[in-house]
């Protein structure tokens, strides 16, 4: 009986999340981003980290709900398998929605915020920053010290650079 109603209850879930998290990212984008002195990582990685962890969910909700009839092998394959499905996906996806969740910068008028994946948030001043440019990335340092490494990939990308330079240029700084 429970097999019947099975794809249904897991399709259900699956939307329910979907929803909240689409409700929660409608929410959070009136709130945050007003500001476009805020740099944050591609909407598309949170989209995909997102709709990557629904499958795993949808994925593990089917491994744990299956009869017994179904595990050929006995229980020991399926738990191999859905340790494997845990490791390769479920692990990388939550780091990874985590990173896009967590990860920013602030652009101020004379230093910039930096808040890394675990929520650590350091202010560096625009006089102690070098900028190198490289193919498809700008990076930051302080001193010999990379600080943060900024995506081309990433909206307003540019900003940082720009005010970093404008300090140092009307403070006489030539990187």
């Amino acid at each position: 009986m429970l097999m019947r109603f099975l794809p249904l209850v897991i399709i259900a879930l699956l939307f329910a999340c979907f929803g909240v998290i689409r409700w929660c990212l409608s929410k959070k984008k009136f709130q945050n981003n007003i500001s476009i002195k805020i740099i944050k990582q591609p909407k598309a990685y949170l989209w995909l980290s997102a709709v990557g962890i629904l499958i795993y969910i949808g994925v593990s909700l089917l491994f744990l709900l299956l009869p017994d009839s179904a595990y050929e092998g006995g229980h020991i394959p399926a738990l191999v398998a859905f340790i494997v499905l845990t490791l390769i996906s479920g692990i990388p996806l939550l780091l990874l929605l985590v990173f896009v969740l967590n990860w920013r910068i602030t652009v101020e008028e004379e230093s910039f915020t930096y808040r890394n994946m675990f929520r650590q948030i350091k202010i560096y001043h625009y006089a102690d920053v070098t900028i190198e440019e490289k193919k498809a990335s700008t990076r930051f340092y302080q001193g010999k010290k990379r600080i943060v490494t900024v995506s081309f990939l990433i909206e307003n990308y540019d900003i940082l650079q720009i005010a970093v330079r404008k300090y140092q240029r009307t403070h006489r700084k030539k990187n």
